[in-house]
């Protein structure tokens, strides 16, 4: 969901970090699954292949998104680094993520509703579907679900939290560093970031505060990352993430909340790799790394492809369990080549953009 960390430090985040963009690729392959469990185009495979399978790989495919969270607040904290944000910064901070983000997102909504008035035009019994000016615009600057306006995509409503979440996170660095004494004095730092995985806690614990379209609820989600981040750039003590990693489970162990647990074990996961040292080596097999790069792609334009391709699909094989999982690997296949060539047509340049305003 958010671009990987180029940063050369002299800690244990030295060079490309392979694992992580090989872990977001697996997620967004997950929530693909998922909604191919989801849709119901799958259920005669779900039904032959055992149980415990068919849970693992399509319906616990929506944990995907807590390792997204995981990793886009490893990955902020990792490339803003020791970097000074002032208010200049904090703008251009947000105008690129904007950049990485928006443009890419804004060409999805163009083609979600291109697949949608094609199939109101060739799928016999379908309802045309009509989208306001007003459910564009709340769209557009990922306030959709403050204004109670339905998705246009299903999978939108991650993009509007992680927009909170990069502006939260860098905003507060900010506060942090203007109380800042010297450069290497972390107690402003410290006194916030604990303010702040206080509030996290707290907030899952009280659902008459879950206002929709609020990302407070999934705020642990982004902090365990960027503290695992911290942790092992030595910015913050390994026994202080662990202490907030188990306090988190402690939220878990009151709400069930299965999407909490999933983040704790996402962030531990990325914790461990990295203290064994293997965050730039490990899952750097070839077709890991492109489903890395193409994960944002691949994870805006699933739905509406995946719709078309199975309808196409299901007109010429048939409803067995070997058919059925013939159209999940083609399926799949469209998936990926869509998402590469959005990739190298939109995601790439806007990626490169962003590059170049960071060097302003």
């Amino acid at each position: 969901m958010s671009e990987p960390a180029h940063r050369s430090t002299p800690s244990l985040l030295s060079g490309r970090l392979l694992f992580l963009d090989a872990l977001r690729g697996i997620a967004a392959m997950w929530v693909v699954l998922y909604h191919f469990g989801e849709g119901g185009q799958l259920a005669a495979l779900q039904r032959t292949i055992p149980r415990w399978l068919s849970t693992v790989v399509f319906t616990s495919g929506h944990f995907g998104v807590p390792i997204f969270f995981v990793l886009s607040g490893f990955v902020i904290a990792h490339s803003i680094g020791d970097d000074h944000v002032g208010l200049r910064y904090f703008g251009r901070f947000a105008l690129r993520r904007s950049i990485r983000l928006d443009f890419p997102y804004w060409a999805s909504i163009v083609v979600t509703l291109g697949f949608v008035a094609i199939k109101a035009r060739m799928v016999a019994g379908s309802t045309p579907v009509s989208v306001s000016a007003g459910q564009l615009f709340g769209h557009m600057f990922y306030m959709q679900d403050f204004l109670q306006l339905p998705q246009i995509n299903s999978v939108y409503w991650t993009l509007c939290f992680e927009i909170q979440f990069y502006l939260m996170f860098c905003a507060l660095l900010g506060v942090a560093q203007r109380f800042q004494k010297s450069s290497t004095d972390r107690r402003p730092q410290a006194v916030v970031f604990v303010f702040a995985a206080l509030v996290s806690l707290i907030w899952p614990l009280f659902p008459a505060l879950h206002l929709r379209g609020l990302a407070l609820p999934n705020w642990h989600g982004f902090l365990l990352g960027a503290f695992a981040c911290w942790s092992l750039k030595k910015v913050m003590p390994a026994r202080w993430f662990a202490t907030y990693a188990v306090l988190v489970f402690g939220v878990w162990s009151i709400t069930r909340d299965s999407f909490t647990l999933a983040c704790v074990i996402s962030a531990l996961l990325v914790f461990a790799v990295g203290r064994a040292r293997y965050l730039g080596t490990w899952l750097s097999a070839q077709w890991l790394q492109f489903l890395g790069k193409v994960s944002y792609s691949i994870y805006l334009l699933h739905v509406p492809v995946s719709g078309a391709a199975f309808y196409l699909v299901s007109r010429v094989l048939g409803p067995t369990p070997v058919e059925q999982a013939l159209a999940m690997l083609l399926v799949i296949a469209v998936n990926c080549a869509a998402a590469q060539l959005f990739w190298w047509a939109v995601e790439r340049p806007s990626t490169s953009l962003g590059r170049r305003i960071r060097k302003m």
